[in-house]
C-alpha cells in the first residue's frame, strides 16, 4: 500500500522556526500530531522541538522531524520514532554552520489523509518578567516562531503549557484579563499592580487575545507596580521608588543603609539608565536586596 504523509512543513531560512499548530486526519477515529515547542531555527546549534500525537486508536504511527537545506532541497537529518499509542515526542536536529534550512515534522500512516502546508513567519522575542519585585524573570527573553494570525494570547498560552507556567485569567465579552502568574497576582504589590504587556517598547491599543505579531516583534509580559507605569523605561526608575520608600523609614539599620547606598550608587550610574536585559538583571538584584531587608 502506498505511504502517505501528514506534513506540518515550516519553510524557512535558518533564523524561522515551528509554532503552535495541528493537522488532522479525516478519517475516524481521529489522529492528531501538535508541536507544543520549539527553539530557535539558527545555523551551529540544535533545533528542539516538542510534538504531541493523539492517537486514541493506538495505531502505529511514525513520527518523523527532517531537516532539509532550502537551496538543494537535500535531507540532511532526520529522526524518528514508532508510536503505538498517544504521546509526547522531545528531539531536536543538528543545524549545519552555514547554509539555509527547513524542518518537516510530520506523521506516516497507512490510512488517507491530508497534506496541510503551514506559513511560518519570522521569529518573536517573548518574555514573562517579574523584575520590578526583585524576581526572576518567569520566561527570559526567547526567540519562538509564530504563525500568520496568531496572537500574542495565543502565544502565552503556549509558552505557558510548554513551560509548566501557571495562568489565572478570567474570560469576558472584552477577551481574556490575565490576574496571575505562577503565585504572582494583581494587587499583590498595591492597589495599581497586576500584569501588563508591550510590543517593542510601546504599549499597544488592544489586549492580547486582538494583538497580531508580526516577524520581529519584542514582546515582554511583565509585572508591573502601577498600570501607568511604561513598561518600556528602564528599570532603575522602579528601583528608585524603592530607595525612597526605604528612606522614608527612617531606619538606622545598617544593613538596611547599606543596601541603600550601594543602590543609590545604581541609580546615579548613567550605565544603568537603559532596558538591555544584562543591565536589568543587574538592577533586580538591587531591588531583590531592598524587598528582602524591608520584610524582615
Amino acid at each position: 500500500m502506498q505511504k502517505k504523509f501528514i506534513f506540518i512543513m515550516a519553510m524557512a531560512l535558518a533564523s524561522t522556526t515551528y509554532a503552535n499548530e495541528e493537522a488532522i486526519i479525516t478519517d475516524e477515529p481521529t489522529l492528531t500530531i501538535e508541536t507544543l515547542s520549539t527553539g530557535a531555527l539558527v545555523n551551529g546549534s540544535n533545533f528542539e522541538f516538542g510534538v504531541s500525537l493523539d492517537n486514541p486508536a493506538d495505531e502505529k504511527v511514525h513520527l518523523v522531524a527532517a531537516l532539509y537545506n532550502e537551496e538543494t532541497g537535500e535531507k540532511v537529518a532526520q529522526n524518528y520514532v514508532v508510536a503505538s499509542e498517544s504521546m509526547v515526542w522531545e528531539s531536536s536536529l543538528a543545524v549545519p554552520a552555514d547554509g539555509a534550512y527547513r524542518v518537516e515534522l510530520f506523521a506516516e500512516h497507512s490510512d488517507e489523509i491530508i497534506t496541510e502546508i503551514i506559513e511560518i513567519k519570522d521569529n518573536v522575542t517573548f518574555s514573562v518578567e517579574t523584575r520590578t519585585i526583585g524576581q526572576a524573570d518567569v520566561f527570559a527573553p526567547t526567540q519562538i516562531a509564530f504563525v500568520e494570525g496568531e496572537t500574542t494570547w495565543d502565544l502565552l498560552l503556549r509558552v505557558a503549557e510548554s513551560n509548566d507556567i501557571v495562568l489565572d485569567y478570567s474570560v469576558s465579552d472584552w477577551g481574556p484579563y490575565l490576574t496571575g502568574v505562577n503565585d504572582v497576582f494583581a494587587f499583590d504589590f498595591g492597589s495599581a499592580s497586576g500584569w501588563m504587556y508591550d510590543v517593542n517598547s510601546e504599549a499597544p491599543a488592544v489586549g492580547m487575545s486582538d494583538n497580531l505579531m508580526a516577524g520581529g516583534d519584542v514582546i515582554r509580559l511583565c509585572y508591573t507596580l502601577s498600570w501607568e507605569d511604561s513598561i518600556g523605561a528602564p528599570l532603575v526608575n522602579i528601583l528608585q521608588r524603592y530607595i525612597d520608600f526605604a528612606v522614608d523609614t527612617n531606619s538606622s539599620d545598617e544593613d538596611l543603609l547599606e543596601v541603600i547606598d550601594a543602590a543609590q550608587l545604581i541609580v546615579t550610574d548613567e550605565a544603568y539608565n537603559s532596558i538591555d536585559t544584562s543591565v536589568e538583571y543587574e538592577v533586580n538584584e538591587h531591588i531583590a536586596k531592598l524587598i528582602n531587608i524591608l520584610d524582615k
